[in-house]
């Protein structure tokens, strides 16, 4: 089972709730937690097959009015491995943290994606930290330079096709998913699209 956990903190979220995203609906959380469930399908090795969410905004009114995004989210799903997994986005909190636990059979790996160590706790009790260093600096935890190096790299190449499309959509589907508030077979529709993108070439 993975556990995901986002909280943007007040700071991040009056700046950018009441400007940013104070247009339409439901794109906060898309933006926010697309990051999360990429680097957990990722470290899972799948896909979402099967997803409920709901949505709320209980902090972040804009001059009174209706609020046009939720700032709180919970979603839960099963991959198409048959891991579990929940993922949970706040505005309230005092910081931007974005906490990561994942449950095995051997133990727990316990991370804070913006720290600096990982924390891996066995069933026999022993602890292990390991250091994991922010090595390329910039945003996200040296995700970004990562990214522009390679999207860099990608346009030096000279390919002329999408470049890994799937994991675009499967980051993507999980909070939009979210966003019905009920039950979404993502799974049947993944493999639809994928489909469909093969056939086509």
């Amino acid at each position: 089972m993975i556990r995901s956990a986002c909280d943007v903190g007040q700071n991040f979220a009056r700046a950018f709730l009441i400007n940013k995203f104070s247009r339409k609906r439901g794109s906060f959380i898309t933006a926010k937690l697309t990051h999360d469930t990429d680097l957990l399908q990722h470290l899972a090795g799948s896909y979402a097959e099967t997803v409920w969410g709901t949505g709320a905004n209980f902090l972040w009114h804009r001059h009174g009015e209706e609020p046009m995004t939720d700032d709180t989210a919970v979603i839960s799903g099963v991959l198409h491995n048959g891991t579990m997994f929940t993922q949970t986005l706040t505005s309230c909190g005092s910081a931007y943290e974005r906490n990561l636990h994942i449950f095995g059979t051997k133990g727990e790996i316990l991370t804070e994606i913006h720290g600096s160590e990982i924390r891996i706790r066995y069933s026999n009790g022993q602890t292990e930290l390991v250091p994991a260093p922010n090595l390329s600096g910039g945003g996200h935890n040296g995700a970004d330079l990562l990214t522009l190096r390679d999207f860099l790299d990608y346009v030096d190449s000279g390919e002329r096709k999408p470049r890994w499309p799937e994991r675009i959509l499967s980051s993507v589907m999980v909070p939009m998913a979210a966003l019905e508030k009920r039950l979404v077979e993502t799974g049947k529709w993944y493999r639809s699209v994928i489909r469909a993108n093969e056939s086509s070439r």
